[in-house]
Parts: C-alpha cells; sequence; structure tokens
C-alpha cells in the first residue's frame, strides 16, 4: 500500500514523520474521511471546504496550489497506485508544519492522504439495525473548532473502547446540557411525530456532509426537517426512528436504544432518495 505526502508518493513503510510532529504532539490537524465509488469522490468538494473553514478557524495556511484539481490528480493517482478501483474511504489529513510548543513558529501546512478499500461501492441501507446507548463518562462541548473533524479525538477514542466493552454498534454522546450532540462518527437524526430532527451545530456536534446533504435532500422532497431545536434523552425514546448519518456510510438505522425498539420504514424511503441522487 501507498500514501501521498505533500503530494509524493511512499511505501507503507516509509516514514516521512519525525518526533516534532504537531499532529502527534498536539493534536494540531485537521483530518476530512470521503467515499470512492469507482474513483468518483463522493462531495470532495464540500468535503474540501468545510476543511478551509476549519483551518480558518485553526489559523492553518494552506497553499494555494492546493485546490481541488490538485487533490483530484492526487487520489486518482493513489487509488490507481493502491488499486482500490472500486470502493474506498480516502482520508485527507492537514497538520501544520514542526515547530514550537502550544504557541506554533510556523502556521504553513503538510498533509498525507491515504486509501482503504470498502467491501461496498456507494451507500447501501443496512438490513440488520444498529444498537446504540448514551456513553457515560465524557461530553462534547460547543466551541469554534466543535463543527470540524480534529485529531484531538481522545473523546472518541474513550467512547469507541466503551461501545465495544459493551457489545454495542455505536454510542450517542452527549453535550455539556445533556442534550444528544451526535454518534461516534455519525451525526445523529430521528422521526418524531412524523417530523424529522437533527441535532444543530450549536450542540456541539460536527458539521457532517452528509447531515447537510440528507436535509438538503428532505427539503428539496418537500420533507419537514428541524436543524434548530435540541433533542433530549426523552425524545430518543419517544422517536419512532432514529437513524445515523456519515460520509461513508450515508444513512444507517438503529433498532435498538436500550429498552427502546425502532421502526425504519421512513429511514429506508430517505436512503433510497440518497441513493438516487449520490
Amino acid at each position: 500500500m501507498q500514501y501521498c505526502y505533500n503530494g509524493e508518493y511512499y511505501k507503507e513503510g516509509e516514514k516521512v514523520l519525525g518526533p516534532e510532529n504537531r499532529a502527534l504532539k498536539f493534536g494540531d490537524a485537521l483530518f476530512e474521511t470521503i467515499l470512492v465509488a469507482n474513483t468518483n469522490c463522493y462531495y470532495l468538494d464540500q468535503h474540501l471546504e468545510r476543511l478551509k473553514r476549519g483551518m480558518s478557524v485553526m489559523g492553518m495556511e494552506m497553499p494555494d496550489e492546493y485546490n481541488q484539481k490538485y487533490f483530484e490528480r492526487k487520489i486518482r493517482r493513489l487509488l490507481n497506485k493502491n488499486h482500490h478501483i472500486k470502493g474506498a474511504r480516502l482520508r485527507l489529513t492537514v497538520f501544520r508544519n514542526d515547530g514550537g510548543l502550544y504557541t506554533p513558529t510556523d502556521n504553513k501546512v503538510s498533509f498525507i492522504l491515504e486509501s482503504s478499500e470498502l467491501d461496498t461501492i456507494g451507500y447501501t441501507f443496512n438490513k440488520t439495525g444498529l444498537s446504540v446507548d448514551i456513553y457515560p463518562d465524557m461530553g462534547k462541548q460547543y466551541n469554534i473548532i466543535s463543527e470540524y473533524k480534529s485529531a484531538n479525538a481522545s473523546l472518541f477514542v474513550l467512547a469507541g473502547l466503551w461501545r465495544q466493552k459493551n457489545e454495542l454498534d455505536d454510542c450517542i454522546i452527549l453535550n455539556d446540557k445533556n442534550e444528544v450532540c451526535e454518534a461516534l462518527s455519525s451525526n445523529v437524526f430521528i422521526i418524531k411525530n412524523d417530523k424529522i430532527y437533527t441535532p444543530p451545530i450549536k450542540s456541539g456536534c460536527v458539521n457532517g456532509i452528509m447531515r447537510n446533504v440528507v436535509v438538503d435532500l428532505l427539503r428539496k422532497n418537500n420533507i419537514e426537517v428541524d436543524t434548530e431545536t435540541s433533542i433530549t434523552i426523552d425524545d430518543l425514546n419517544e422517536a419512532e426512528e432514529l437513524f445515523l448519518t456519515n460520509s461513508i456510510s450515508g444513512i444507517r438505522k438503529v433498532l435498538i436504544f436500550r429498552d427502546k425498539r425502532y421502526y425504519s420504514m421512513k429511514t429506508r424511503r430517505i436512503s433510497q432518495l440518497l441513493s438516487e441522487n449520490s
């Protein structure tokens, strides 16, 4: 397997990062995960736009040549080198260059682009519903970087270990107000009284690419969706349906939350709409 570092390609065993790397030392990095199907990068423009917004907040400087056409060329070549022609997951990580302690001495960035093969091509609806519960040990706070995907991911590592220990498929993370924020690597949607809700960005959730795609798709099909009302644990118990969204899996239905069991008829129709419009 190969990966791309600042436009050059290296074999998996070749190391290009040293002990002063700021992603390693301080989590001073942002990343995007992108779905590829038959060499088509889904929503690449939206991923790059979110990355640029996050870099602006973090005070990172991206070279002008790192535009969409540049990354499209690098991605195509990486996919060919790794023979990932059908379904693949891309990860683009951008990190500040070496130098300084908490205060950096250089705001320019480097990047690493990786690809890994997927068993499926495009978005497929999960036949078996997920089992989820609330991660109890730590919440997520809304702040100026909470809507971006940061390499400072201790919360999600701990939540992932808790999910594994409790033999769940996913877990829901709350914010500091005890409201639903997001899942381990997904945004949360509920259907309650025939209306669809997803936590607002001010809840602390990632401003997910697939979250926005699904919201736009629902509105274009005249389906009411509320993106401003906070969601509580009581809402999870009262909802008829619960589903999760992310850029790699699309839409995944949830079957079980504690003693609650969900239907998935409307979720299935929304998933079909996504497949038809992707």
